[in-house]
This record gives C-alpha cells, sequence and structure tokens, in this order.
C-alpha cells in the first residue's frame, strides 16, 4: 500500500502565517512589530523552505514591518 503524502507547506500558508502574527493568544509579551522583525531574522537562517518561496515572504514582512 502506498503511503499517503502530506501536503507541503506553500507560500500561501506562509503569507497566511504572517498576517496572524501577533493574535494568537491575550498573552504575548513580544510586540507585533518585534514578531515580524524576529521572523525576518530567522529567515537568514531557516534552511527548509519546501514550496515556500523564500524571498517573495521576506518582502512581505519587510511591507508589514514598514506599514507599523
Amino acid at each position: 500500500m502506498r503511503k499517503r503524502e502530506e501536503p507541503k507547506w506553500t507560500t500561501g500558508d506562509e503569507l497566511a502565517y504572517l498576517d496572524k502574527i501577533g493574535t494568537w493568544s491575550d498573552y504575548i509579551t513580544l510586540s507585533k512589530k518585534g514578531m515580524i522583525e524576529n521572523y525576518i531574522k530567522t529567515t537568514f537562517s531557516r534552511e527548509n523552505w519546501d514550496e515556500v518561496d523564500r524571498d517573495t515572504v521576506r518582502s512581505y514582512a519587510l511591507e508589514m514591518l514598514r506599514e507599523l
């Protein structure tokens, strides 16, 4: 029997994640700006991008930061 392949994480999934960053809990200790700044920093060390376009999500996050 063939093993079912798990769905891949896509650029769209990553952008949706960014859109909701900072909204998961009432007990957040870091500002949305701080979370986005940390996200951008981690894009430089992240190795597994799966189906995600790194440049697209990095640019999107930088634009989000500029709009805050």
